[in-house]
């Protein structure tokens, strides 16, 4: 069993930002050391690729922002840890965004650099050439700056396909991870399941998760509604429910 405990950006309580998949320090620390007390072995990425993967956890963050190496990295150093730090190149020096620098920091500082596209754009409705494109050029941009190609893939939003998996396998990428809900008992590297946490989940809703408690098939709809649903509306109905939760 292989879990990928899915992140995205790490802000302080009082942070302007209150997306969704947003979290604090102090939630991400508790959580690290949740996983770490259950028991799962930490898992190093490039074991991914040896035979006979062991059972263990994943760290991915996602999107690139500035708060992966201003907060997240010091918090996975403490513990030994390393991460995946998914970039969609284009974002690379924006305001918010990790520096070419960042990029460089993090794989020589142990961790993994994958893809998330060039442009952050939803891949899996674009033409095969569209989506070779984006990934070739985040593919060159990410080998220029820390001397390796690349080899997993992140597709933005979770959205993927069997043509964009066959893309991503074209280009050199060998491990897709999807935002599809599950622990991996069985191991696809060309579609691995993660469990996308989020601020709403509570200590005891994470450690139902790690458990694989967590009922799939809240995850299998909200996939089918954000599939056919426009992302404002989707989000507007996320929140929504969320509110109910709480009452």
């Amino acid at each position: 069993m292989i879990l990928v405990l899915t992140y995205h950006k790490v802000m302080p309580e009082h942070a302007a930002d209150q997306d969704f998949y947003t979290v604090t320090p102090e939630t991400l620390e508790q959580q690290l050391d949740a996983v770490l007390a259950s028991g799962v072995r930490p898992l190093a990425p490039p074991e991914l690729l040896q035979p006979g993967t062991p059972s263990g956890f994943l760290l991915p963050f996602d999107d690139a922002t500035s708060d992966h190496v201003e907060i997240v990295v010091p918090l996975l150093h403490r513990r030994k840890l390393t991460g995946t730090f998914f970039v969609p190149t284009a974002k690379l020096g924006q305001q918010g965004y990790l520096q070419e620098s960042d990029v460089i920091f993090l794989r020589k500082s142990g961790h993994e650099v994958g893809c998330h596209s060039h442009e952050h754009r939803r891949m899996d409705r674009m033409s095969q050439e569209e989506a070779q494109g984006q990934l070739k050029t985040s593919r060159d941009i990410l080998r220029r700056l820390t001397g390796a190609a690349p080899v997993y893939f992140a597709p933005p939003g979770g959205f993927t396909s069997a043509t964009l998996i066959r893309s991503a396998l074209g280009c050199g990428l060998k491990i897709t991870r999807t935002m599809r809900w599950g622990l991996n008992a069985q191991v696809d590297l060309s579609q691995l399941e993660c469990v996308p946490v989020n601020r709403h989940m509570g200590p005891r809703e994470f450690e139902k998760a790690i458990r694989g408690q967590k009922p799939k098939l809240v995850y299998t709809a909200k996939e089918a509604i954000k599939r056919v649903v426009p992302a404002k509306a989707y989000e507007a109905l996320r929140r929504a429910y969320f509110r109910f939760q709480k009452k």
